[in-house]
């Protein structure tokens, strides 16, 4: 079994759909479901190759800049 360990993590691009798709809702936050890694990155980084349920949070930077912030649930 994957060890679960609390995780957050910045992004400013993401090719995630769920998270394409926050980042046009102008919601503050969002539990989403992210897919499972590709054969290749789980490989890379050591994961299995199961969905990861998250929570989404927007982050506006002093210049105006978004950035999401990627938490574990």
């Amino acid at each position: 079994m994957q060890a679960q360990h609390a995780f957050c993590m910045r992004v400013d691009a993401c090719s995630w759909a769920c998270v394409k798709a926050f980042g046009r809702s102008g919601e503050a936050q969002r539990s989403v479901t992210l897919t499972a890694p590709t054969v290749a990155d789980a490989a890379t980084y050591e994961l299995r190759r199961e969905p990861t349920p998250v929570r989404l949070i927007r982050d506006v930077t002093p210049s105006g800049a978004w950035l999401w912030n990627i938490a574990s649930e």
